[in-house]
């Protein structure tokens, strides 16, 4: 016995029956899209280089439509479902406390947009050229810049000249 209930035979029998469907054709489309559910459009959509989008939408949605169609005669075909019954009921809407989290966090990335504006804006302004006696407050001038070197100049030229 082996691991799943099967003899040593049984179980080269199963795997024998596996490669061989792994060796069957797969030319045929029916046979590729009941195995895969994908499948190859015969015409794909023309896409233009232009900056006409709409053209290009409009093609995509007639190769999806074209696609749709094809694997709604295969799957009927084939006899697999594709509709789903009309008592599964699928829940499709968040009951309260999850928007609360939703609009929680779109607030909180507002917020945080607002302060990224808020701090180029600072930058922006701190980065450009500052003009010499520029009036902060009407009646206040700017005092210039002084350096220590050149206060303790100063000081020494006003020692002198009060001791003179």
């Amino acid at each position: 016995m082996t691991k799943g209930g099967l003899s040593a035979e049984e179980a080269e029998k199963v795997l024998q029956q596996k490669l061989e469907a792994l060796n069957e054709p797969m030319d045929d489309e029916n046979y590729y899209f009941v195995q895969t559910f994908t499948m190859n459009l015969e015409k794909s959509p023309e896409y233009t280089e232009q900056k006409n989008h709409s053209h290009d939408e409009e093609a995509f949605q007639k190769a999806t439509l074209e696609g749709v169609l094809k694997a709604r005669e295969l799957l009927e075909k084939n006899d697999i479902k594709y509709i789903r019954p009309p008592d599964n009921f699928v829940e499709m809407f968040r009951d309260e406390r999850e928007m609360e989290i939703v609009r929680q966090k779109l607030m909180e990335d507002q917020r945080a947009i607002q302060i990224a504006e808020a701090k180029r804006k600072q930058k922006q302004i701190e980065q450009a050229p500052k003009v010499e006696n520029v009036q902060k407050k009407p009646g206040i001038l700017m005092k210039k810049k002084v350096s220590a070197a050149q206060r303790k100049k100063d000081a020494k030229k006003a020692m002198r000249a009060k001791s003179k």
